[in-house]
This record gives C-alpha cells, structure tokens and sequence, in this order.
C-alpha cells in the first residue's frame, strides 16, 4: 500500500506554464502535475526539480486492483491528501484508510507522528500525541459501545499512566499495563464523591499465565465522602470544592459552539493552562437551569491549544479540525486540538435553541466566580482577556474544509 511507486506513468502538469510538452513519461521539472500510474492509482499535486512529491497533494490508490479487495463491492476508498516532503508524507494530513479507519493531523516521513486524531472502523477514536506511528504522549481513547475514555500518558501505543473514566462518572486513576488494562495500585471516585483504594492484579485463567490472565480488583474499605456520614437531621457537611488555580485556568476562552454537538475551548495564553475545577454552563431559551459539565482530574492545554467538548451528533462522529490544513512551519501544530466526549444527548438543536455558554469555578468558600461567556450572536465576553472580534458560529462551525 505503498504510494511509492516503480511502474511506469504519464505526467500531465496542470500548473499552466508553458514551457514544453504538457504530458511526459517523466517528472521533468518542479511544478504542479498529475500522475497517472499504469496500475491505476493518481497523485495529484506539487513535485521539486528533484521529480519528488513535495508540498500539497492528493493520492488516490486503485484499490479495486488489488488482490486483498478483489471482492469488495465496491472497492474501498484508500486516499492521502496533505503535505509531503522529498517524496514522504510530512506535515499536515488525512489518511483514509480501505478498512474504514482514517486519520487526522501530523505526519513525519510516512509516519503519524505529533498531534492527531485517528478513528477506528468500530467507531471508536483516539485524539492525541503520537510518535512513529504509535500512539505517544498524552492522549485520550474513547470507546464508542461503552462510552468510557481512557485518558493520559501513552507509551510506544499502550496507556501506561492515567484515567479511565466510565459512561456513569466512575473514574480510576492508577497505573495500566502493556496492553492498557488497569493494573497495580489505583483508587476508584464514584460520582458522589466517595472512593476506594486498591490494586489491579493479574490472575491465571487457567493452569498458568500461558492461558490467558485476569485482572481482579482487591479494595480497601469505601472511604465515603464527607457530606455522606451525616444523618438526615443532621446539616450535611459543605463539601469542599476543586478549586483551580487561576493562573491555570484565567486564560480560557470560549471560541465556537456548534449546535451539532460541540464546545470549543482555546488556550490563548502565553503558558500551560489545565481545566481541571473549571465549570462549563450550557444554557437553551426558555431553561434558567443550565446544562452542567465539571471538569474533573488533571487536563492540561497547550498554549494556543483548542479543547473540545463534544456532544450529541459529534460525540458518535467528531468533525475534521480546522487545524488541518496549517503550514508544516508553522509553530501553533503542536497545539493541536484535543477531544473529549460530554454525551451522545442532543443538547441544543432545533428545538433547543442555545442562548449562551459560560465558564465559571468556585472558590474555597463556594462562591461562583465567571471568567468567560460566549453568546449565540457570536459576542464574546472574558473577566481577563480582551473581547476578540466578534465571528458568528454558524459562519465558522460546522463545514467540512476538504468539501
């Protein structure tokens, strides 16, 4: 499935520059061309006086020629379009795959390598760090089936250290193993506050270790959250709150909500930012209770980078990010966007009509303190950043750049 190819082609330079013949059997000179190759594929795209795929391009393999889908019907698509260098796909790309997969972001000689999101035949997707082909770095997986999403530090493709967060609010946090099952000390937070401390260990199923192992969870008491222990005619406990630190957090802003199921969230400052303790308000016309989503344990964003929260109709087939079609030299790729799934439920929509968005957290003593609010008609208003340009969603949302 290599798209480097040893047969003979036909070049046609679609550049307008008339300065010999329009179609060669040869790469003649630097420019823009299509090449048809004998067994059916087509590259589209830039070449350098060396006669190398070398900046933007299209290539579309002739999957129906090959023996492993001569009995598909029809053949698979199986397409790259993005960025190479000196013949190798390098920079910013799409891969879509014939099994139905497809991938979304940094390339580096053939490899996916930096920040991308790659979604599997199954539905499940991944969003994140990746080195050499490998999931690498931090990351999030999400299941499509179970909802669940395994989040944090990735090693040569396998979760070695992070957060598995279940459909219900369960979260773990501990350690996992080579195949990315919890395994070693950890500590289960149920949603109402309580927790358990324990270790994942691994048991044979059978005989001995060669016949497959489990992993069994051994816990220690149920340490209750502290509201819990009191009666009923008692006054519960004020539990106390998350609080972030603002320098981590003032620095948020609200950039898009799409009403197909999607916030999104930019880093606009000059350092790290986490999300942790932070609170995302969601609120639809003629509903004074808003839509609540708390964001929970250690989530960092990368100065300049997007974090979106998706919902409804994304949460089951995210949209392409803009970040997309950057240039390999530009220094904001790093700062990719990262996605992370609130609920498969239609939050806003035709009969939900959404009026504004806010980012809030509270402080020790429970206080609700606002740092951004985004309105439907585009405004946007911040307790530390100047107001942006005012853009209006539905002019920036929800369309397919490749279209």
């Amino acid at each position: 499935m290599d798209d480097d190819q040893d047969v003979t082609y036909s070049v046609t330079y679609t550049d307008g520059k008339d300065d010999g013949a329009k179609t060669t059997t040869w790469i003649r000179r630097a420019g823009t061309a299509k090449v048809a190759y004998t067994n059916g594929d087509i590259f589209e795209g830039q070449y350098s006086s060396q006669g190398l795929r070398h900046g933007t391009g299209i290539y579309n393999w002739n999957t129906a020629a090959m023996d492993q889908f001569a009995d598909i019907k029809p053949a698979p698509v199986m397409q790259y379009k993005g960025k190479y260098q000196f013949g190798k796909k390098h920079g910013i790309g799409k891969f879509q795959y014939p099994n139905g997969s497809s991938y979304h972001g940094k390339f580096m000689w053939d490899k996916r390598h930096g920040v991308g999101t790659y979604t599997y035949p199954n539905g499940d997707l991944y969003s994140g760090s990746w080195k050499a082909g490998f999931r690498h770095g931090n990351g999030v997986y999400v299941v499509k089936v179970s909802k669940c999403q395994l989040l944090g530090k990735w090693v040569d493709g396998q979760l070695t250290e992070g957060k598995w967060i279940a459909d219900d609010g369960t979260l773990y946090s501990g350690g996992f193993d080579e195949k990315s099952q919890p395994m070693g000390p950890g500590r289960f937070t149920f949603e109402n506050g309580s927790s358990q401390a324990g270790e994942y260990k691994a048991e044979p199923i059978g005989d001995d270790m060669e016949d497959g192992v489990k992993h069994t969870w051994a816990g220690a008491g149920i340490s209750k959250a502290a509201a819990s222990v009191f009666t009923l005619t008692q006054t519960p406990l004020k539990l106390e709150p998350d609080v972030p630190v603002l320098e981590a957090i003032q620095n948020f802003r609200i950039v898009e909500v799409s009403p197909k199921g999607m916030c999104v969230l930019k880093n606009d400052g000059e350092k790290k930012g986490a999300l942790g303790g932070l609170v995302l308000e969601l609120y639809t016309k003629g509903d004074e209770i808003p839509v609540v989503y708390t964001f929970k344990g250690s989530l960092d964003v990368a100065t300049q980078q997007e974090f979106r929260l998706l919902f409804g109709e994304y949460a089951e087939a995210p949209p392409e990010s803009k970040y997309g079609m950057m240039d390999d030299d530009d220094e904001g790729f790093a700062s990719g966007p990262l996605d992370l799934v609130w609920t498969t439920d239609d939050l806003i929509g035709a009969e939900k009509e959404w009026t504004h968005v806010e980012l809030c957290w509270r402080d020790a003593s429970g206080a609700r303190k606002w740092l951004a609010r985004k309105k439907s008609d585009g405004t946007h208003e911040h307790a530390f950043l100047a107001e942006p340009e005012a853009t209006k969603d539905g002019e920036s949302g929800d369309e397919d750049e490749d279209e």
